[in-house]
């Protein structure tokens, strides 16, 4: 719930400023205010079930935001580039700075803890339907978590910052 709250904090509060055109000073542009609304508001009731199957709807329909802003991310890589300035490491894929990627790369494996929920709501559930509902899962994880990595770094090249790569590796975990 902590690593959820920390990408919450991250984004939500700025899309929040964004689209409602709060004020800095406002108590709704505070992370603190945010993470607290969202946190009582989605995260506490949604883990309060003690079947994840009842979860297929949302998650289903989260599958379906995220694509949705997969596709919208994609439509706007063109005409973000007048936006972003150009620099010198805009198309620098890797460096020596090991630290920082280890932590994104942790970040990915946060979720690991709902394996035996996941398992238990599968009818009848066996070894080879688990074997096939974590193979599809990664797979699709992996291309989702990769699209989302080119699109953003195609866009913000050198100006790309972590918490793009923490968020969309966290939600698909």
């Amino acid at each position: 719930m902590v690593s959820y709250n920390v990408v919450v904090g991250d984004t939500v509060t700025k899309v929040v400023v964004r689209l409602t055109d709060v004020r800095p000073e406002s108590i709704f542009s505070k992370r603190e205010v945010i993470v607290l609304i969202c946190t009582l508001a989605v995260t506490i009731p949604l883990c309060m079930y003690r079947n994840i199957a009842k979860l297929a709807n949302i998650s289903f329909t989260s599958l379906v935001c995220i694509g949705t802003i997969l596709f919208a991310v994609f439509i706007r890589i063109g005409t973000m580039s007048e936006i972003v300035p150009t620099h010198p490491d805009s198309w620098k894929f890797a460096n020596w700075d090991i630290i920082p990627a280890i932590g994104i790369m942790s970040f990915a494996f946060m979720c690991h803890h709902n394996t035996f929920l996941i398992y238990g709501s599968i009818q009848e559930a066996n070894e080879k339907r688990w074997e096939i509902v974590t193979h599809a899962s990664l797979l699709t994880s992996l291309i989702i978590t990769a699209l989302f990595g080119i699109a953003g770094y195609a866009t913000f090249t050198a100006y790309t910052q972590g918490e793009f790569i923490k968020a969309s590796i966290l939600r698909f975990n």
